[in-house]
């Protein structure tokens, strides 16, 4: 079994913890004996197959589904519903994008849980959904319908949504999925300018090259951690395969112990 790194010890109490996490789907077992930290205003990667648990820890930290066994915190408080200052963006293919709501409509839904439904937006919040927009680059487009998008720019929306919504945690799942290389430079950094700001960001990812160049902190889950440090120590061809199962061929000609420079089926 590959050597797991413990998280640094910041001397700072974790934002979020699990402790012998288990997450039960029937007779399936998604996430077993997950013990974990995460500190306050980093950024931390999670890799795995598909499969691997990653978006069930993410939906655990967001109060969405219950633990089977173990328990999940949020500063020390158990989470047992979803948590206001824990923003939660999901996969983009599991929303209905054939709703009939524009780009500015969407982005305003995240501030409903700062306002009662029954009172209309007020031009202040306009504002801030603007701004995050401006912020993703899709101001112009604030009054289109998000069906006609591209997924890239679905994506964005997703951002933008969450930025207006953000309080100190944002979790979201496979963001740079079917974005365009400008896009997920975007993402990169408006991660790096958040976590600057206080956020703390977990997100999953397939791309070794997003892990190692956006996260301070990368976890390997299959079905259980498999390693947990830095990218640099971890992304190894023997942590890899162990995750993957022989599944993928890893860091593309580079040697073990240096920046991995992506994946490749095998």
């Amino acid at each position: 079994m590959p050597h797991t790194q413990p998280a640094p010890d910041t001397g700072r109490s974790p934002i979020l913890s699990t402790q012998g996490l288990s997450v039960h789907f029937g007779a399936r077992s998604a996430l077993d004996s997950v013990t974990l930290d995460i500190e306050p205003a980093t950024i931390t990667s999670l890799l795995g197959p598909n499969g691997a648990g990653k978006s069930t820890l993410l939906r655990v930290f967001a109060g969405v589904i219950p633990p089977t066994h173990g328990s999940v915190h949020h500063r020390g408080k158990a989470i047992r519903r979803p948590v206001a200052d824990v923003t939660y963006v999901p996969q983009r293919s599991g929303a209905d994008w054939s709703f009939p709501i524009s780009v500015l409509e969407t982005v305003l839904h995240g501030l409903s849980r700062h306002a009662p439904r029954y009172r209309p937006f007020d031009r202040r919040q306009r504002r801030q959904a603007l701004d995050a927009l401006d912020q993703v680059g899709l101001e112009p487009l604030a009054n289109v319908q998000i069906g006609s998008l591209s997924g890239g720019q679905q994506q964005r929306v997703f951002l933008a949504r969450a930025l207006v919504a953000c309080g100190e945690v944002l979790l979201l799942d496979e963001p740079f999925t079917g974005v365009d290389v400008p896009t997920q430079e975007m993402f990169l950094g408006l991660f790096e300018t958040l976590r600057q700001r206080g956020v703390t960001i977990v997100f999953a990812t397939h791309d070794l090259q997003h892990a190692a160049q956006s996260s301070s902190r990368a976890i390997l889950l299959n079905n259980t951690v498999i390693a947990d440090g830095p990218p640099v120590d971890i992304l190894t061809d023997e942590t890899l395969t162990t995750t993957f199962q022989g599944r993928i061929m890893v860091f593309a000609g580079a040697p073990a112990k240096t920046e991995p420079q992506g994946i490749s089926p095998s």
